[in-house]
């Protein structure tokens, strides 16, 4: 019989004992992709001359995301290197991977890199990216609201950085399964919207100063490690996130884990996440 292995954060979350979960804010609409002011003109026209993106006419997707990846390096990198350049192939670029039919930009990695600028919207128009990973820099500003139009990400990690503000609404993102938060200066409310998506497994908020709750929207989310309480006690019977986790799936088997400790599960199904890392692998013996 397959046995797959999945390792879990448990924290658990308390009742809070009074107040209830913040009112949403509204949103204003947004739009990815516009030319920013640190734009560079020329050299983004650069990316249909055939050296970054090769036959640009036949593969426009990618020389779209070859300009939004231009437009936003100077306000990414700050003062740290970053080479991408129209001088050179997309795919070699630092960070950068470049997959599918038509070839897209899929993934962002650049963890620990000592990037000291913001976080662009201009990343919002890379519209086949699944994975965004920017941990362990010191980016500093709020998290642009238009990282909500990628709809097919599924692992965001902006852990480890500077960034200030509120958490926008990311309710585009129905495919998210890890979302890492911890490690910033993030303030105000969580919105409920986190908890309206479909497939989040993951998030992580803790070593913020986030006020008021957690929204008892998220209280079905299998994992949340989060160091403020639940807007709202939990269901009878469920002391945490893990506990709704192991309701919803009998095939796991619990160990009790010692406090904030990552825990060992096994179960039946032929799949296994590596939720430290947020990679997701299928049929592992």
């Amino acid at each position: 019989m397959r046995l797959a292995h999945l390792a879990l954060a448990a924290l658990a979350l308390a009742a809070c004992t009074g107040g209830g979960e913040p009112p949403p804010a509204p949103e204003p609409s947004i739009t990815a992709g516009a030319p920013s002011a640190d734009a560079a003109p020329d050299e983004e026209q650069d990316c249909l001359d055939g050296v970054a993106v090769a036959s640009p006419p036949a593969n426009p997707g990618l020389a779209a995301d070859c300009s939004a990846l231009l437009r936003a390096r100077d306000a990414l990198r700050g003062s740290a290197p970053l080479d991408w350049s129209a001088g050179r192939a997309i795919a070699s670029w630092e960070g950068v991977r470049v997959g599918g039919n038509p070839p897209r930009v899929t993934s962002l990695n650049l963890i620990g890199r000592s990037l000291t600028g913001t976080i662009p919207p201009e990343l919002g128009a890379l519209t086949e990216l699944t994975v965004l990973r920017l941990p362990g820099n010191r980016l500093s500003g709020p998290i642009p609201r238009e990282l909500g139009l990628l709809a097919k990400l599924i692992t965001l990690d902006l852990s480890r950085n500077r960034l200030t503000g509120r958490i926008p609404d990311l309710g585009g993102l129905s495919r998210l399964r890890l979302l890492d938060l911890r490690g910033n200066r993030l303030t105000i409310g969580i919105p409920r919207s986190l908890g309206q998506l479909p497939r989040l497994s993951v998030i992580r908020l803790s070593g913020n100063a986030l006020t008021s709750c957690v929204p008892s929207s998220l209280a079905d989310v299998p994992v949340v490690d989060a160091d403020i309480p639940l807007c709202t006690p939990p269901r009878p019977g469920v002391r945490s996130a893990l506990d709704v986790y192991l309701r919803a799936r009998p095939g796991l088997e619990r160990i009790e884990p010692a406090p904030g400790a990552f825990v060992h599960h096994t179960f039946k199904d032929g799949e296994a996440i590596d939720w430290e890392h947020g990679v997701f692998a299928h049929d592992v013996e």
